[in-house]
């Protein structure tokens, strides 16, 4: 079995029920940031959080009234 102690994958948690998992992969350097393995997807998960947030806040994603799903319009796209 191998073990990926160093794996990092990147979530953003909307409720007790909704969590969205973005990509992810081994960290091999201190910081995401400096990590040339998760850098990209570290930097795409908080422009996509950015924007998601954006929605909710503008009503264009809301949680469903027992706040088990997201709810939007099928054309919905985000420019990240």
């Amino acid at each position: 079995m191998v073990q990926h102690k160093h794996l990092r994958l990147y979530c953003m948690r909307i409720s007790d029920h909704v969590v969205i998992l973005f990509n992810g992969g081994v960290k091999t350097a201190a910081t995401a940031q400096e990590c040339p393995n998760v850098k990209p997807h570290f930097e795409r998960a908080n422009r996509l959080a950015q924007a998601i947030d954006e929605a909710i806040k503008r009503n264009d994603i809301t949680l469903s009234a027992n706040g088990d799903r997201l709810e939007f319009d099928d054309d919905l796209e985000f420019e990240v």
